[in-house]
């Protein structure tokens, strides 16, 4: 298409109503707006250059929003499968228990209890091995009651043991007119004070009745006539030291009349003895010769 040149100076199209280079406006090649201007004939328009077209950008798809952080002390949340999961693992275990107990009841019905008594545990042992003895049996009431007193009268025993050695020292001095017989007399007295006391004790022993009653009886009639036995020999060294000692004196009637209560004591230690010494023996107490006590 040929350019026509306006009134402006500039060409342009043709039924351009605006010039390209000033923006003048033109009708039917007249220039309206603005005023024509007179140029110099030197003046050469600027060359006009066009921006070379911009390759577009290739497609790329929007990146994927970040994925949240997980809120501290929340659980994470299960997988969209996890619900049918447990569902399905809580309905086997049902499963399972009702079967259980379906079959717990047929075999109660096919094999009730047993109600008789419990069947003999089977021996380990090889055969014709010895069968092992029974454990020994805890002691009896009556045996702790007997073992109780047994030990409360050993302790009596001990002290009529240590008067007995005491009497016996005081009639020898006395039959010999030894250096203590202005002492004997008083040893005699302190024996008869003993024996009293012990047979206080006696007859008060706890659980005395679990011991035989007879070698209780015996034991009472010697320490009885061991007093009146003392009691003679005080006045037999009585006599001795006011009417002039003489050794082996036997014809004081005090040291006479001592001599019978003596015999019934020594008969009654004997008796208790033989029944003592067997209990003693079982409980692991002191046993006694009759001449010591």
């Amino acid at each position: 298409m040929a350019l026509t040149r306006q009134g402006c100076g500039h060409e342009v199209r043709p039924g351009a109503r605006f010039c390209t280079v000033c923006q003048a406006q033109t009708v039917d090649g007249r220039r309206l707006w603005p005023a024509p201007v007179e140029l110099p004939p030197s003046y050469q328009p600027a060359p006009v250059y066009y921006a070379a077209p911009v390759e577009p950008a290739p497609y790329l798809p929007p990146a994927a929003p970040p994925a949240p952080h997980p809120i501290p002390g929340r659980p994470p949340s299960l997988p969209p499968d996890r619900p049918r999961r447990l569902r399905g693992v809580l309905l086997g275990l049902v499963t399972f228990l009702a079967a259980g107990t379906v079959t717990a009841a047929v075999m109660l019905i096919m094999h009730p209890l047993q109600r008789g008594p419990a069947p003999a545990p089977v021996s380990s042992a090889p055969p014709g091995a010895p069968a092992s003895s029974p454990a020994a049996p805890a002691s009896s009431p009556a045996q702790a009651a007997q073992e109780q007193a047994a030990q409360g009268l050993a302790r009596l025993l001990a002290q009529s043991v240590t008067d007995r050695s005491s009497i016996v020292a005081a009639v020898d001095d006395v039959s010999q007119c030894g250096p203590n017989l202005h002492q004997d007399p008083r040893a005699f007295q302190a024996a008869v004070a003993s024996r009293q006391t012990l047979l206080s004790r006696l007859a008060s022993l706890p659980d005395r009745s679990a011991l035989p009653a007879p070698m209780l009886a015996a034991l009472t009639s010697a320490w009885q006539n061991s007093i009146k036995a003392d009691r003679y020999y005080a006045q037999w060294a009585q006599d001795e030291m006011s009417g002039g000692c003489t050794s082996n004196n036997t014809s004081d009637p005090n040291a006479q009349a001592a001599a019978g209560p003596d015999a019934q004591a020594t008969a009654g230690k004997k008796t208790f003895v033989s029944g003592w010494n067997p209990i003693a023996t079982h409980y692991g107490l002191p046993t006694y010769q009759w001449n010591q006590l």
